[in-house]
């Protein structure tokens, strides 16, 4: 199976692995964030390595969320992704359990929770949040215009 083979200045520090079905990612994310005292976040700067990924483990969709590794780096680290073909690999640090229809029932009232704040701006509706303006050529926004044939 397709294994990722993950070092940090030529440090093994993980081998994650998923099996037949899955997702699975080998991240370097910085992030530098304007200071926003009133968010109260932890960092306004930060430089990490994460490898995770996902499997879904039946028929109804519910899964789980894999964690190898969640680690900062610092300016001249060096990372080393390999992919291999194994047949072993280590075992996640963190499983997060992914239940589709608690999932649904999140994201279903979030949805009521933005509609209450913005209204139903679906785009079935017959309200829109911007009605669809030409410009000068004729095009709508976010088309080109089209030209015209010459016979």
């Amino acid at each position: 199976m397709i294994c990722f083979d993950v070092r940090v200045n030529g440090d093994k520090v993980c081998t994650a692995g998923i099996g037949k079905f899955g997702v699975m990612s080998a991240m370097v994310n910085w992030v530098r964030r304007h200071p926003r005292p009133e968010l109260k976040l932890p960092r306004t700067k930060q430089l990490e390595l994460n490898v995770g990924g996902f499997c879904r483990q039946s028929s109804t969709g519910d899964g789980e969320h894999l964690r190898w590794l969640a680690r900062a780096l610092k300016v001249g680290d060096k990372v080393t992704i390999s992919v291999l073909d194994k047949d072993t690999y280590d075992e996640p640090k963190r499983r997060e359990p992914y239940i589709a229809r608690v999932e649904e029932q999140h994201e279903r009232e979030y949805y009521e929770r933005l509609k209450k704040k913005y209204g139903d701006l679906a785009p079935n509706s017959a309200q829109r949040a911007e009605p669809l303006r030409a410009d000068a050529k004729g095009a709508r926004r976010g088309q080109r215009p089209t030209k015209k044939r010459r016979r």
